[in-house]
């Protein structure tokens, strides 16, 4: 009698939290829908077997506007790809608008691209959430143009966080969901359910080519960061250290330091040494007279490239202080400060 009682009341229950994430899901859709655009490309490429017949390649992408009274949107770099690229924009009204290049950046796969005019009606823009906090679980919902399917929505779960995924430039820290990504997707805006953007959806994992239920976003807290830039500059100034750095048995070593720049002047000591001889030279590597990286601002580094991704993520107002060891002795360490350039 006891678990019928629970059953009624547990029947209801369940029906009224489907029927509410329904609703949100339904409000998602139709409070943003008006925000997201369908990107068309069009650049020449020239075939280098035939110079007198230059092709034009077409490509369709997503994106979503996030300054109404500007007319600028957000996208992938690689949806846009160069800066010849012919651009059209077509609103969720219909409306067809040419769209110029603001600015790219290629390591993050984030473009900004503007109106060249702004239509009669009001524009509808995204409201930015944050990504920094998001954990395992959480419901996302994606909105964009597969296969040239305009304005389709998907939904999944987050499904890992700070996932390590290698872009035409770099080495990226994404958003990791199930949420249906496929071409044409790419650039689009994912939603948490509160209906505000946590990333734009870039690209998939897939031996097919087709969805395999692993899709990446790049974090919005990222896009955030160099917005600025991207508006500013049309570019993302990058920190320059000048060192090359090498994951070894170790640890994360300094193979190479570029001379006069901010790790010479730091006084930083590479692996790698020049002898010089009559008719040439060659590269000898000492790992008992360089230096090794064992910290970055107070957080332990392991591995090379997951360094250079902190550091990308890291504001430029200050200097950089990182925790070095001198040769393979455990006990000859100490603090080092650098001031990156900007390039």
């Amino acid at each position: 009698m006891i678990n019928l009682v629970i059953s009624i009341f547990l029947i209801p229950s369940l029906f009224l939290y489907a029927q509410t994430e329904e609703e949100k899901l339904v409000q998602i859709f139709e409070n943003n829908a008006p925000a997201v655009v369908f990107i068309t490309t069009v650049r020449v490429e020239l075939d280098p077997f035939d110079f007198f017949d230059p092709q034009p390649t077409r490509g369709i992408g997503s994106g979503f506007i996030f300054d109404s009274s500007q007319g600028l949107i957000l996208t992938n770099a690689h949806v846009i790809v160069d800066p010849k690229t012919r651009i059209i924009v077509t609103l969720h009204g219909g409306d067809k608008i040419p769209a110029e290049l603001v600015g790219m950046d290629n390591e993050l796969d984030v473009a900004v691209v503007k109106l060249t005019a702004l239509p009669s009606r009001k524009l509808t823009q995204v409201s930015f959430g944050n990504s920094d906090s998001l954990k395992v679980g959480r419901k996302v919902v994606a909105i964009g143009n597969p296969f040239g399917l305009d304005w389709t929505m998907t939904s999944g779960i987050i499904s890992a966080v700070n996932r390590t995924v290698r872009t035409r430039e770099g080495l990226v820290s994404m958003i990791q969901t199930d949420a249906a990504i496929n071409v044409g997707s790419s650039g689009g805006p994912l939603f948490d359910l509160s209906g505000k953007v946590i990333g734009i959806n870039t690209q998939i994992l897939s031996k097919s080519g087709m969805f395999g239920g692993i899709s990446f976003a790049v974090p919005i807290d990222d896009v955030k960061r160099i917005l600025p830039d991207l508006l500013k500059f049309g570019k993302v100034r990058k920190p320059f250290i000048g060192w090359v750095l090498q994951n070894t048995q170790w640890g994360v070593a300094v193979r190479r330091v570029i001379p006069d720049s901010p790790a010479d002047r730091a006084g930083i000591v590479p692996m790698e040494r020049i002898i010089r001889f009559r008719g040439g030279f060659e590269f000898i590597l000492e790992p008992e007279a360089a230096d090794y990286i064992l910290e970055f601002n107070g957080k332990k580094v392991t591995d090379s490239k997951e360094l250079m991704v902190d550091i990308q993520k890291t504001p430029l107002n200050q200097p950089f202080s990182f925790l070095v060891r001198s040769g393979l002795n455990p006990k000859n360490v100490r603090r080092v400060f650098i001031k990156p350039l900007l390039r």
